[in-house]
């Protein structure tokens, strides 16, 4: 059995999150690597049916192996159970298919990359200085201390190396309302969700918002979530956020507030507006789920099957340490509250999404109230 203490294991998964995010902003910050690293995902079975295009860059791919490899160093049980969106192929301008990997010193990975950048030698080796950089943890008083011993033999990990990869390569700047950014690089995070391999139940998650402000000097900062939930141990980084004046106006009408998307069904909508329900409208399931954590929204309702396991995996552990949960729509639509599982993929559905919707919550009685206004 492998024993580590939950400060350890959490330590490792929020440095990966946070590396992941300086990486986006390095990357985000010099426009013509980010337009070289930008290719279109052609393969049917790797695109989001909601999106005409649907864009996957290079450091999608950097991330997500970098977390793999990351995990395979300090928990070698774990190496073959890191699952993620994107595959870790990449066609480079010459229509060169790589296979990115993470090697064992930055000189091998800056080789690996060079053939994806067309020989590009100074953005290979800045790139892969920083995927094999230690990073220092901030304000981490809240990972320390944690001394339970678990046993993650029976974990599993799902990666969403970017959330929002069309925020992230568009120039939005948009102002949020009520908290809530409905577009812009705030709407991009880095997902990584931990769960149990047997039951499917989600454990834990980490969500990196790498664009949360900008500091005076011009340069974006980001922040992270976390949180770890599973056999009576209960830890996050939580702290709530003062949202009371953003909008207290809306509250003193509205009994709830919920976050759409934009392309929710219009029966939908009109079900709620009918029913004391003030509605916001935002890009990226990471983000939207990241405003209920927050307390800007008190629940987000997807009635299709466009988010997937690894899209809900990290936020649906936070939701259930704060006594929130993410559950399948088609359930509750008759009486019940199946939650979302991740192990397996759901009944009549070949892909890894979560393919009757979901309604993901704070509180309970949120969802009792939703679940009677939509489906009595």
């Amino acid at each position: 059995m492998s024993w580590v203490t939950v400060s350890d294991f959490m330590t490792i998964i929020v440095k990966c999150g946070e590396k992941a995010a300086r990486l986006a902003r390095i990357v985000r910050s010099e426009p013509i690597m980010l337009q070289l690293l930008t290719e279109e995902k052609k393969s049917k079975d790797c695109k989001n049916d909601r999106f005409v295009h649907d864009f996957k860059t290079l450091v999608d791919v950097l991330i997500q192996e970098m977390v793999k490899h990351t995990i395979a160093m300090k928990f070698p049980t774990l190496a073959h159970f890191v699952y993620g969106e994107e595959d870790n192929t990449f066609t480079n301008a010459v229509g060169e298919s790589v296979v990115v990997e993470i090697k064992s010193t930055p000189q091998e990975t800056a080789n690996v990359l060079c053939k994806v950048l067309n020989n590009n030698e100074n953005a290979s080796q800045l790139l892969a200085k920083i995927i094999h950089a230690d990073v220092q943890l901030h304000g981490n008083e809240h990972l320390t201390n944690k001394n339970n011993c678990i046993n993650i033999d029976e974990f599993g990990i799902w990666i969403d190396p970017l959330d929002g990869t069309n925020e992230y390569i568009s120039q939005h700047v948009v102002e949020a309302q009520d908290g809530i950014y409905s577009g812009g690089l705030q709407c991009v995070s880095v997902l990584i969700g931990v769960y149990h391999r047997s039951s499917g139940i989600p454990i834990a998650g980490v969500i990196n918002q790498p664009f949360n402000k900008v500091l005076p000097t011009g340069q974006w900062q980001g922040r992270y979530l976390w949180a770890f939930c599973y056999n009576g141990i209960n830890y996050s980084s939580l702290q709530p956020l003062n949202t009371e004046n953003i909008y207290s106006e809306n509250q003193s009408t509205h009994k709830y507030r919920v976050v759409l998307s934009s392309s929710e069904e219009a029966a939908i909508i009109q079900q709620l507006k009918c029913n004391d329900i003030d509605i916001s409208y935002a890009s990226g399931a990471g983000y939207k789920l990241l405003c209920v954590i927050d307390g800007f929204a008190d629940a987000y309702i997807l009635s299709k099957g466009s988010t997937y396991k690894w899209d809900t995996c990290a936020p649906h552990a936070i939701l259930l340490s704060m006594n929130g949960s993410i559950v399948a729509m088609e359930k509750a639509s008759l009486g019940g509250k199946s939650q979302v599982v991740y192990n397996r993929m759901d009944q009549d559905s070949a892909k890894w999404n979560n393919s009757k919707g979901i309604i993901a919550y704070r509180r309970p009685e949120i969802f009792q109230y939703l679940q009677s206004i939509l489906f009595s």
